[in-house]
């Protein structure tokens, strides 16, 4: 009896220890990488309650957001992300500018897109998409001859975009 005890004592032991050991942010990360966005909300929600890594939550709070589609949310959490010193990466501007093309903040869009162009480590496929997004935010700013100036360097630059194409038709009936 005194043997049984003992053992249930060190197992309620071990239980509180690794309770007290459990990682959020490494939670919430592998809830990002398998998909489960609103897991991974919650895991990040815990350490931005902890007061500790609070650039890495955010930002991972963010990505989820956007994933699940809570453009304002996803917005909100990585620009709080960069206030608490996140890595500035080319992925959370292109994603802060689509966020607010999505909201229809496109001038925040454009700023966002010329940060995210000046990052490092930013691909050719990166920058070809920030490229083209900016000039669709000139267009929704109404601001044609900024837009065209825009898709007439894009053209050269890739001429063989048949979206972009089409667009520099529509443009040029402005």
């Amino acid at each position: 009896m005194k043997t049984k005890k003992i053992s249930v004592l060190c197992i309620v032991a071990c239980m509180v220890f690794l309770a007290g050991c459990a990682d959020p942010l490494k939670d919430g990360t592998e809830q990002l990488e398998n998909k489960q966005y609103q897991d991974a909300v919650g895991s990040f929600e815990e350490v931005i309650k902890s007061g500790k890594n609070l650039g890495e939550a955010y930002h991972g709070q963010g990505i989820a957001y956007w994933e699940l589609k809570q453009y304002d949310k996803a917005k909100e959490a990585l620009k709080k992300a960069l206030e608490n010193e996140a890595e500035e990466t080319v992925v959370m501007y292109q994603i802060l500018g689509d966020c607010s093309m999505i909201l229809g903040s496109y001038e925040d869009a454009l700023a966002y897109y010329w940060k995210g162009m000046g990052c490092e480590g930013l691909t050719e496929n990166q920058l070809q998409e920030m490229l083209y997004n900016e000039i669709i935010a000139y267009e929704q700013l109404r601001d044609w001859d900024s837009a065209k100036l825009k898709m007439a360097a894009y053209a050269e630059k890739y001429p063989d975009d048949e979206e972009a194409k089409k667009e520099a038709e529509f443009l040029e009936t402005r």
